[in-house]
């Protein structure tokens, strides 16, 4: 069993996964506000034996959406969340890049060759979460909600 207990704001966009061995990952958590919180894990072993892991995580910056951390980005990317297509729109593209998605656990789960100024990614076959989007040539990465 594993749980994890915040203490202020959960009704943000995820931002922390923990994960142990077997165990399947638990929910992603983002603050709604900035401050300190305290993330409490009880990992339980097979033998009913259990230990408690506390934690204190600051927060400095909180967006209240995706979308208002992209604002003063040339990129476009929507429909965020997106349920099968996702487009992009790159203004200075210059040459072909690779538009690269990243699961919560950095695994690469998507690739595709981009080509021109705007794109459209098929994330149909990906579960519903959060994951990261890269486009090489790119410094910028994009969270995008499935």
């Amino acid at each position: 069993m594993l749980n994890a207990n915040y203490e202020e704001g959960e009704s943000c966009k995820p931002l922390i996964v923990v994960e142990y061995l077997e165990f399947e990952p638990i929910e992603f958590y983002t603050p709604s506000e900035s401050g300190h919180y305290n993330v409490d894990i009880t990992l339980t072993d097979a033998y009913g034996e259990s230990i408690t892991i506390t934690d204190g995580i600051n927060i400095d910056d909180c967006p209240n959406t995706i979308a208002e951390t992209e604002t003063d980005s040339p990129y476009s990317l929507y429909p965020n969340p997106a349920t099968n297509k996702l487009h992009l729109e790159i203004p200075n593209l210059t040459q072909a890049q690779e538009a690269t998605i990243y699961d919560a656990q950095g695994k690469l789960v998507y690739t595709q060759p981009i080509h021109s100024k705007t794109a459209s990614l098929d994330i149909s076959s990906l579960q519903p979460g959060n994951y990261i989007l890269k486009i090489n040539g790119i410094s910028k990465s994009f969270t995008v909600v499935r």
